[in-house]
């Protein structure tokens, strides 16, 4: 299946391969950047990964900045350990991660089955995409599995609406042990049929999440809830604290930012959930929820946009070719986060999750409807009147 998929899709894998080529090197003969060198938290995961590695469990989160999870403290570690630091073989690393991301954007921004037009146009969002530095601030920061995690809940989403909830709770819980901050994810269980098919896919969330983390907890040296941070500017915290001060995220706190990230999540989604098709409302309720995630946020990382932009990018375009009124709003909530993300993050991320809550009103469909007009009847019916008016042609 894999083998016919590529097969099917040949020119985006060889396009988008090109193209990651090209940034590669540009990032390193243009930019001169230090290849050696690893980028953003990579080089800092990789102690957590030893640790665990050798058996140290104690020693993997003592240090409260130790926010991943314990399967992307061992990747990292183990892709840290495979480049060698040579510059050869991370410049192959770079590569492969951008190749990733574009390839995976190109994918999912059309239909299956698409025409030539849509795969061209796909292509143009990739290129848009970069055009924005969303490809280069990727992989700058080092925080590479932001996106299988999002898509993991994208496809929990779309196995709850399908009431294969063991499933959806197993992928949610994986997502887990790699980003915490997937907690939020249960967000993407409203698109299941019913209360009880969502709860249980919670429960085994729960219960698969815990497995990960609780061999930490045992050692009593895990820290991961004890992490001081400033308060970044434009963030709600901003507004009580004041910014640029010290203060302290407790587990409460983070545990509360939590509960009112997957409320606006759910409250976002809950009118769309059975208004859009499969998988293009799972891409969009996993993105809500990330979305709302970065609103409630005390502090702001410019990374934190980067994968939901991009799959927010794909949501609107794959739902413009569905010619659905919801275009119009995902759309707009695409340029906020372009627009207003550089300068102030978590209100891009807020006016996004608005604009995906505000996509479920019927006046967007109206506003549709006028703006899709089709302009050769129109011509016609002016050619008609002018007939009946004179009485002549």
């Amino acid at each position: 299946m894999l083998g016919a998929r590529v097969a099917r899709n040949w020119p985006e894998f060889v396009g988008t391969g090109v193209v990651a080529g090209i940034l590669t090197w540009v990032y390193v003969a243009v930019a001169r950047v230090p290849e050696a060198g690893t980028p953003g938290d990579v080089d800092f995961f990789r102690h957590g990964g030893e640790a665990i590695l050798r058996g140290d469990l104690a020693a993997a989160y003592a240090n409260p900045d130790m926010q991943g999870g314990p399967a992307q403290l061992v990747l990292d570690t183990v892709l840290l350990a495979w480049h060698g630091g040579s510059q050869a073989e991370w410049t192959v690393v770079r590569f492969v991660i951008l190749w990733v991301l574009l390839m995976t954007t190109v994918l999912l921004a059309r239909p299956r089955g698409s025409s030539p037009a849509q795969r061209l146009w796909a292509g143009g969002l990739v290129l848009a995409l970069i055009a924005l530095r969303q490809a280069s601030e990727f992989y700058r920061w080092g925080h590479w599995w932001h996106l299988p995690v999002i898509l993991m809940m994208a496809w929990a989403g779309g196995q709850a609406a399908s009431s294969r909830w063991v499933r959806a709770g197993v992928l949610l819980g994986v997502a887990m042990w790699f980003e915490p901050f997937a907690v939020v994810g249960v967000a993407v269980l409203v698109l299941a049929p019913g209360l009880w098919v969502a709860a249980r896919a919670a429960v085994v969330a729960a219960v698969v999440a815990v497995l990960a983390y609780l061999p930490f907890v045992l050692t009593g040296s895990f820290a991961m809830g004890r992490r001081v941070l400033g308060v970044s500017p434009g963030t709600w915290a901003s507004v009580v604290f004041g910014a640029d001060t010290a203060t302290s995220i407790s587990f409460t706190l983070r545990a509360l930012e939590a509960v009112v990230a997957v409320t606006l999540a759910v409250l976002a989604m809950w009118r769309l959930r059975a208004r859009l098709p499969l998988p293009v409302v799972a891409f969009l309720a996993a993105t809500a929820a990330v979305l709302a995630r970065i609103a409630v946020e005390p502090f702001w990382w410019p990374y934190y946009p980067v994968v939901p932009f991009v799959l927010l990018a794909c949501t609107a375009m794959r739902l413009a070719w569905l010619r659905r009124p919801e275009t119009l709003p995902v759309s707009v909530a695409f340029l906020a986060m372009a627009i207003l993300s550089p300068f102030a993050p978590p209100l891009g991320a807020a006016a996004a999750l608005l604009m995906i809550a505000l996509a479920a009103l019927r006046a967007w469909s109206t506003l549709w409807d006028r703006l899709a007009v089709d302009f050769a009847p129109m011509r016609r019916s002016r050619e008609l009147d002018f007939v009946g008016e004179s009485g002549t042609r």
